[in-house]
């Protein structure tokens, strides 16, 4: 049996998802919350969710994912454990997807050309905002990824996207900082699941799981001087 495996960890949760390659049939969608050191243990929690499901690690055909926006550590952890579970298995196919996809997957509308922009808690009074669009039956990034700030005409920004998504952990922060009038349109979903990030871009294999998804630039900071010790 050919499974495609699904995994991200962008956000405060670990979700993982399997699926039968032949017939599309969903055998896991899992999901535990996991941050900070809890995520040393996210190898151990898939080899356990596997092992429920009576499937070895080796038969495991795709990978895909979750390349962000989200947790720097959480992406870097999770694109890192597929590289190594994959490494030296050519047959084995692997990408990143940005996690926001998925989002826009689990929206009800299907329509071609439909926009959504996926908005996230940007801290500080900013929202993160990821565009995405359904084009030939899959949702595609738009191109835009951005930090909107207080400073930021939000209705001029977000004028052309039909929907506004948003994950219900982000509810209160994003309706802060959004203009009142734009907080009816956003639709929360609950949590990101795994399964979605499958079925978000079926044909896309382009993305490289080097290739994480940071809206916001890094910020560089000098290094202290040391202290030196008083005798």
């Amino acid at each position: 049996m050919a499974i495609a495996a699904a995994l991200d960890l962008s956000g405060r949760e670990a979700v993982f998802a399997l699926q039968d390659e032949k017939t599309a049939e969903l055998l896991c969608d899992a999901s535990i919350p996991m941050s900070g050191r809890e995520a040393s243990g996210l190898l151990k929690w898939i080899l356990a969710e596997l092992e429920k499901k009576g499937i070895l690690l080796d038969s495991i055909s795709s990978w895909t994912v979750g390349s962000g926006p989200g947790s720097f550590t959480g992406l870097r952890l999770a694109s890192s454990l597929v590289m190594g579970l994959s490494w030296e298995r050519p047959g084995v196919r692997v990408r990143s997807l940005p996690s926001a996809l998925a989002i826009a997957a689990a929206l009800p509308e299907a329509e071609e050309g439909v926009r959504a922009a996926v908005l996230y808690d940007g801290h500080r009074g900013e929202v993160l905002v990821f565009g995405t669009m359904r084009q030939g039956g899959e949702w595609a990034a738009t191109g835009l990824a951005t930090v909107l700030t207080p400073d930021t005409d939000a209705r001029e920004l977000l004028k052309d996207f039909d929907i506004l998504a948003a994950l219900r952990r982000d509810e209160e922060s994003i309706a802060a900082a959004l203009p009142p009038d734009l907080v009816p349109r956003i639709r929360h979903l609950e949590k990101l699941r795994a399964s979605a990030l499958l079925r978000a871009a079926t044909g896309n294999w382009t993305g490289k799981l080097t290739e994480l998804v940071y809206i916001r630039p890094a910020v560089f900071v000098a290094p202290r001087q040391p202290r030196e010790n008083l005798v």
